[in-house]
């Protein structure tokens, strides 16, 4: 039998006809940035045929590379641009894939998962259920518009996908190594942007095409391509606790270092919410492993421990971080997020905490206030009310439970991340990408590989055909040959 391909190898092929239909896309928006309706249909036309010719289980990871290499604002502004994010696009194609890869594949197929979920994927099942149920029934009584009906599009097939399969192992194992290395390019990318105070590669873009950045800050703030510092932080923040943790678990050096360069990229956002977010997902996900393994590889634990206080005392020296924690607009962001709580309720009251409509809460808020509420379970509260926000945690709770059940100890830490930070802006109301994001580490939470299993994205290249990879037995304390006697030591 043939050697199987590395990973670097198989994501050849398709990482390079993404960045081709990238780099076509946004020179056909240079030349021509009027038609958007027909720039839009082109895009996801050519988009559409690549993510069915690559390979079914890179779908997951390419959506991870166009949403981090691909600028929202480098896209044509149509109505399905704004529907859906790409990356989203991209989840439904896979799902589709798998469901006719089931059904009308003529090769054999596993879709038994490698640990039952049990009643907590009952649960977070049922949750998702009633939530899609009950968003949908808020916007038929809103007479919500075209906007608020992709609000639950976007959300349900972004959050709600790692839910209807039951494994994925390969996908996951591969979305994880993507994140990880694509996460530590970015945060090279955002300390360079930071030392630079601009950005050499997207500021250009922007101003090619007439976009301008977010920056309005008393000090620079990395943003990368994610078009604002609180998403790049958002993003950074899961690379960061996915290398970490998975160097932890699996040792592998590598994922340690890119790790690293993405905590880096963190602190150059200078977004207080992911650097709060990372620290406590990293403490969190510490604990749970030492509680697992005891006093073993206490090295690792100390390392950390090292790099963890030269980068606070680096931090903490940091000009420009005292100037954002002491500038006025930092006063004003601590100062609304305060009174944001006093107009949510306030809001969220007007309709006796049943909800106004999928993404309705900004408009509904502006009633009682002209703060923004930056809380995105605040936004939830408002726009789908107390029913909406008590399933959404529902099914949060529920996919930690299952990640920790199943020893995904990098995984959940990772949803803890994103479930933190989203607590400190306006994410999952007016942000779809950031339903991608949320989607991603619930699907990591679902289908990764137990953080003390083998990868099987390392292994076979189509593991429903060749299934998992076995593990080797450790040698006892015999010496056998392939044929012959039995070889005793000494």
């Amino acid at each position: 039998m043939k050697a199987q391909p590395q990973v670097a190898t198989r994501l050849y092929t398709p990482v390079a006809a993404l960045l081709s239909v990238m780099l076509t896309a946004f020179l056909v928006v240079v030349l021509a940035r009027e038609s958007h309706t027909l720039l839009g249909a082109l895009l996801g036309a050519v988009l559409l045929l690549v993510a069915m010719a690559v390979p079914r289980h890179v779908l997951p990871a390419a959506a991870v590379i166009i949403y981090a290499l691909l600028p929202t604002k480098l896209l044509p502004g149509t109505a399905m641009m704004e529907a859906l994010p790409l990356g989203t696009i991209l989840l439904i194609v896979w799902r589709v894939r798998v469901w006719l890869d089931a059904h009308l594949s003529t090769r054999r197929t596993d879709w038994e998962p490698d640990r039952p979920r049990g009643s907590w994927g009952a649960a977070a099942a049922a949750c998702a259920a009633l939530f899609s149920l009950w968003a949908l029934i808020s916007a038929m009584a809103h007479s919500s518009t075209f906007f608020g009906l992709g609000w639950i599009v976007s959300f349900c097939a972004a959050v709600f996908v790692g839910l209807t399969v039951r494994s994925a192992p390969q996908e996951a194992a591969l979305l994880r190594r993507t994140w990880i290395v694509v996460g530590g390019l970015a945060g090279s990318y955002a300390v360079l942007e930071f030392v630079l105070g601009g950005s050499p590669l997207f500021g250009t873009l922007y101003a090619l095409v007439g976009e301008t950045t977010s920056q309005h800050w008393s000090v620079y703030r990395a943003e990368v391509s994610f078009s604002h510092p609180l998403f790049a932080g958002v993003f950074l923040s899961v690379a960061t606790v996915l290398g970490v943790l998975s160097w932890m678990e699996r040792r592998e050096s590598a994922s340690l270092v890119w790790g690293l360069l993405s905590a880096a990229g963190v602190v150059a956002t200078l977004s207080r919410g992911p650097m709060l977010a990372t620290i406590a997902a990293l403490i969190a996900g510490l604990v749970i492993v030492g509680l697992r393994r005891g006093e073993r590889r206490p090295g690792q634990f100390a390392l950390l421990a090292v790099i963890g206080l030269a980068a606070a005392v680096v931090v903490s020296r940091l000009e420009a971080f005292a100037t954002r924690t002491g500038s006025v607009e930092a006063e004003l962001s601590a100062g609304a997020r305060r009174t944001g709580m006093d107009v949510a309720l306030q809001a969220a009251a007007s309709s006796n905490y049943l909800g106004t409509g999928p993404a309705t809460s900004g408009q509904t808020a502006a009633r009682f206030g002209s703060v923004v509420i930056e809380n995105s379970y605040l936004q939830i509260l408002i726009s789908l009310g107390l029913p909406g926000l008590i399933l959404l945690l529902g099914i949060l709770a529920a996919v930690l439970v299952i990640a920790l059940r199943a020893r995904r100890t990098a995984a959940a830490a990772a949803a803890m991340s994103v479930v933190i930070a989203f607590a400190g802006f306006n994410a999952l109301d007016a942000v779809r990408s950031m339903h991608l994001i949320l989607g991603l580490v619930v699907f990591l939470a679902l289908h990764l590989p137990a953080d003390d299993g083998d990868d099987p994205a390392a292994g076979a290249s189509d593991h429903h055909r060749f299934g998992p990879r076995q593990r080797r037995p450790r040698p006892s304390g015999r010496l056998t040959g392939d044929s012959g006697p039995t070889l005793r030591r000494g």
